[in-house]
């Protein structure tokens, strides 16, 4: 996902309180998203849906890959929903 891997990049460069405010909106975005486009289409093509969610649909898993920031580390979950 492009949008997810900007996440990685802007842990780097971005303190954590911007990096929190970036998170919280990208999770909006994605809700929007998945709300007004993906479930309109699921509805009508559920053979899309992936198993993950439910469907059917197998996704390749290699194509999920990516190189996690070594600082990843430093900022867990309870970190984010802390604020």
């Amino acid at each position: 996902m492009i949008m997810g891997s900007h996440l990685y990049y802007l842990i780097e460069v971005l303190d954590e309180k911007e990096f929190i405010s970036i998170c919280k909106k990208f999770g909006k975005v994605m809700r929007e998203a998945h709300l007004q486009i993906l479930d309109p289409i699921w509805k009508a093509h559920p053979e899309l849906l992936a198993e993950e969610l439910g469907g059917e649909y197998k996704i390749d898993k290699n194509m999920h890959t990516m190189t996690q920031s070594p600082n990843l580390k430093n900022r867990t979950h309870a970190t984010l929903n802390s604020q």
